[in-house]
């Protein structure tokens, strides 16, 4: 229940998720991972946390995975192409079907 903690060095942290993680069933999302050291400093093992957790890792570096024996399934999607993926944001951002010119 502590506010404003401040973590001045990355073991730090990992000592810090460590205690207050380890017993708990948590899901853990890693979003755009491109470097082993972010593997290692936030998901060290399979008993780094509880029973039941998971961990979900998205990459666009799949071999990142494979080379560091990551116990993964991958699951796969489309990229949207320019017009989808303006469309999807200005629907959530504007509620239009596309932005206005300005």
């Amino acid at each position: 229940m502590e506010e404003n903690i401040k973590i001045c060095h990355v073991n730090n942290g990992i000592n810090l998720i460590w205690q207050r993680l380890c017993h708990k069933k948590v899901l853990v999302v890693l979003d755009d991972v491109d470097d082993v050291r972010q593997l290692k400093n936030l998901a060290v093992g399979k008993n780094w946390f509880g029973f039941g957790s998971r961990i979900i890792i998205t990459t666009r570096d799949e071999c990142l995975l494979v080379k560091n024996k990551v116990d993964h399934v991958p699951y796969r999607i489309e990229l949207s192409n320019y017009n989808e993926a303006l469309q999807l944001i200005s629907w959530h951002a504007f509620m239009k079907n596309h932005p206005e010119k300005d």
